[in-house]
């Protein structure tokens, strides 16, 4: 739980210093452009020691600074956290935990705070790239030995790769091909085993968003290029095969045709695909129970569900749902939500309501 943010020089941010009631939802409300999202990822920052994507760090800093600051006090099974955070303009950020340096956010560690937006409708919109990042970010939180595997696989991919493009019908291309489908089954039983530890959590959720009655969930895994009616024990044999037939094509496109790279995830409604029949309410509906089924599992493994930051990812979504999964969220755990309407306070019981006007947070009375 966040109990003190303290920050200077951060984008439009003005300084600031404000301490948060552990037991009350945190709302931020204020027109376009004033720096509610600022507000929100700096949190998230000091919270995980990172940022759990690409960030140009210069940019981060105010024009008229020549660094960004923050510090932040939290409070997790009983014991006081103090984090910190330092942005120097040509040079890496800095982060502590306790006084105790911290290089970089360390891929696989359970995040502390989860930030859901307004493009999390694009999840299952945009190209399967960003579908399997979210799924191998989070089999990063479970599985310790994953984030060394996948490198171990991308590694050979690219070595493999580079000799499609420059020595296309080399007899190493077979070498890299065993290698490949050694860790690709492996890859795949634990992003199959991730998948169904979701869909433990789908039932409940469907009820959570006022789906139950109507929708039968199903989250699906795609291997492309592979028959998708074939039974996944038998994975190696015909990766192995796709690989031998796609010997040729390869060689002329100069990269891997097939793999955990190249797969996907595919929602199925009511036994259709959602992609071609449900409108976009229902898309972002089902990326925010995508999302709190990801929060569901980490808090079994970690006894904790992570603060959450909400930058209006509702949108779209019925005022009654809307409420019913703002109140589901304020049950488990510390909620900080960033909008332009006035009238979202209302989802929040006892908010602390803050106003931010040009990079200005002003606590209401």
């Amino acid at each position: 739980m966040i109990e003190r943010l303290w920050a200077l020089g951060y984008r439009n941010l003005a300084e600031f210093m404000v301490t948060f009631d552990p037991q009350r939802p945190v709302c931020v409300i204020g027109a376009n452009n004033q720096g509610k999202t600022n507000f929100l990822e700096l949190l998230h920052m000091c919270m995980n020691c990172g940022w759990d994507g690409s960030i140009q760090w210069d940019h981060s800093i105010h024009h008229s600074e020549q660094k960004a600051a923050a510090k932040c006090h939290s409070v997790e099974g009983g014991e006081s956290i103090h984090s910190s955070m330092v942005i120097s303009k040509g040079k890496k950020p800095i982060f502590t935990v306790n006084n105790d340096p911290v290089r970089r956010l360390r891929k696989g560690t359970l995040s502390k705070s989860f930030f859901m937006n307004a493009d999390i409708i694009r999840l299952f919109q945009d190209q399967p790239d960003g579908r399997r990042k979210q799924l191998d970010m989070f089999c990063r939180h479970l599985f310790p030995d994953y984030a060394a595997l996948y490198t171990k696989y991308d590694r050979v991919l690219k070595q493999k790769n580079h000799c499609l493009k420059n020595h296309p019908f080399s007899k190493q291309v077979p070498l890299f091909n065993e290698q490949l489908v050694s860790y690709a089954c492996q890859i795949m039983t634990f992003r199959l085993e991730a998948l169904h530890r979701l869909m433990t959590h789908v039932p409940n959720l469907l009820t959570v968003l006022g789906l139950d009655s109507e929708y039968d969930v199903s989250f699906e895994y795609l291997t492309t290029r592979l028959d998708a009616a074939h039974d996944m024990n038998d994975y190696e044999a015909l990766l192995s095969r796709q690989l031998e037939l796609d010997r040729e094509k390869e060689g002329y496109l100069g990269y891997s045709l097939v793999g955990p790279h190249r797969d996907d995830i595919d929602v199925q409604i009511n036994h259709h695909k959602m992609a071609d029949f449900y409108s976009r309410g229902i898309h972002r509906m089902v990326a925010i129970m995508f999302q709190l089924a990801q929060l569901l599992v980490i808090e079994q493994l970690t006894g904790r569900f992570p603060v959450v930051l909400l930058d209006e990812p509702f949108v779209e979504i019925d005022r009654e749902k809307k409420q019913s999964v703002i109140q589901w969220l304020i049950n488990y755990t510390q909620c900080f939500y960033a909008g332009v309407d006035e009238n979202d306070v209302d989802y929040f019981n006892q908010a602390q309501v803050f106003t931010m006007t040009e990079g200005v947070l002003t606590e209401r009375s």
